[in-house]
């Protein structure tokens, strides 16, 4: 019985498909979206998807209008979803990175940003990615500003991800080369992986940044 249900539904999904409605959908919600009515312009991208769940554009734009409505975690699952559907769309990975701000999630934010920047070939969001990365460096530092360093690396060992990496030799290793040479950051610093744990080591308070 239930196979049918699931075979029923799947039948009045695919009969409901349309792309041109979907696009109409999108077009109500942006206008909507644009006079800051934020839940109805939620409501239409919603139906742009059921129209068409294949366009990457109605998962983004639905982001857009959860970031605003402060639906954060809903508003990550949209940007994902648009990313898997077209990995190269870059305001997908700089809604997401904004959602991880608003979630004081700054490392996983600027990681998603640094995605942004690779994606953005074209640099038409360059000035929004930057100005998304101040935002969360300056958090970072404010944040740090309130502990000490002891405080840091008390809590830090008592995070399992930022433990893990306070304890990898490879980390260990670069950030002896970094106390010994600032300078060392910046090639270390070209190295995404790298950077992302340094990032993560940013907002633990475990690297400071003057």
């Amino acid at each position: 019985l239930r196979a049918l249900e699931k075979l029923q539904k799947q039948r009045e999904e695919d009969a409901y498909r349309d792309a041109d409605k979907s696009n109409e959908a999108r077009e109500r919600g942006n206008e909507l979206f644009k006079a800051a009515k934020y839940a109805e312009a939620q409501k239409e991208y919603t139906e742009a998807i059921k129209r068409n769940p294949d366009d990457a554009r109605n998962y983004s734009n639905r982001a857009a209008s959860l970031i605003k409505l402060m639906a954060i975690p809903d508003a990550i699952k949209d940007c994902e979803k648009c990313i898997s559907i077209d990995p190269a769309y870059v305001k997908a990975y700089v809604r997401k990175g904004d959602a991880l701000f608003r979630m004081r999630e700054y490392a996983e934010a600027l990681d998603a940003l640094d995605e942004a920047k690779k994606q953005d070939t074209a640099k038409k969001s360059t000035a929004e990615i930057d100005q998304l990365e101040i935002k969360c460096y300056n958090a970072i530092n404010e944040a740090n500003s309130r502990v000490t360093p002891e405080e840091a690396l008390k809590n830090a060992q008592a995070n399992p991800k930022v433990a893990s990496l306070l304890g990898n030799p490879v980390m260990q290793n670069i950030l002896q080369q970094m106390q010994s040479d600032p300078r060392a950051a910046r090639e270390h610093l070209k190295n995404p992986a790298v950077a992302s744990n340094l990032r993560k080591l940013m907002a633990a308070g475990i690297v400071r940044m003057g």
